[in-house]
């Protein structure tokens, strides 16, 4: 695919029908699982323009893909007379600079407590998949850990990441604004980060019953997850009650 061939698809993305508008934007995006991609603009964006072939071209692709969408934003801005210079020189003047405002986010808590999370699961799966062959094997015939381990996998990062765009959105939110569940974006980051929580929780809550051998590292995980999710449910009191588009409704 080249250049041009990506904006006249990117552009066409609009022209998409019996999609649920802003689906994509809450949800964890684990396509596989989704009951909604037929009606996800995300994917079917993705499906048209071959997101997952040839994935040896991914690195020339990511950079066509980059220099298209500069193109696309560039005409916009000619076609709608903004002025960027002024618009940045605005942002400079209102908030934090961008190296402030990194610090603050993972000096937060809850991101602080959702990196450690990752990096403990990396070192307990890289631990749990040294096992010997035959009790690898024994455990990967089970469905129910094989699922487990899938979740676990999926949303190991996600919580860090959607926590991280929470928080960030959060410190830039107008304190004084009215809280509307359907316009607070960011505690629609903190619900998918949530939701994530709980499915996580349910999976090592499976291990835990299958392995007892296992009993007291998974143990470990449940604390930090729980601990987690209620440093969460503090920093984003009205998560819960966030509609995302399509998912909630």
């Amino acid at each position: 695919m080249d250049k041009e061939e990506f904006i006249k698809i990117f552009k066409n993305a609009g022209s998409y029908t019996d999609k649920i508008e802003g689906i994509g934007r809450f949800c964890d995006r684990w396509c596989e699982r989704c009951a909604f991609t037929d009606r996800c603009t995300n994917y079917q964006l993705g499906v048209d323009l071959k997101l997952d072939e040839n994935p040896d071209d991914w690195p020339q692709q990511v950079s066509m893909m980059m220099d298209a969408t500069l193109s696309i934003l560039q005409e916009i801005i000619e076609e709608e007379g903004i002025d960027l210079s002024e618009a940045m020189a605005q942002e400079a003047d209102e908030g934090r600079n961008e190296e402030e405002t990194y610090t603050l986010v993972n000096d937060t808590v809850c991101v602080k407590d959702a990196k450690e999370y990752a990096e403990r699961v990396k070192e307990w799966l890289e631990a749990f998949e040294n096992k010997d062959a035959l009790a690898m094997e024994a455990y990967y015939s089970n469905a129910a850990v094989q699922n487990s381990l899938d979740v676990i996998r999926w949303y190991q990062y996600l919580i860090f990441v959607k926590l991280s765009v929470a928080v960030n959105i959060k410190m830039r939110e107008d304190e004084d604004e009215v809280y509307d569940p359907a316009f607070i974006e960011a505690d629609g980051f903190a619900k998918v980060a949530l939701v994530a929580i709980d499915s996580s929780l349910g999976a090592w809550n499976t291990l835990f019953s299958i392995h007892p051998k296992e009993e007291d590292s998974i143990l470990d995980m449940l604390v930090r997850l729980q601990r987690l999710q209620r440093e969460v449910e503090k920093e984003f009191p009205h998560a819960r009650r966030f509609i995302r588009p399509g998912l909630d409704e």
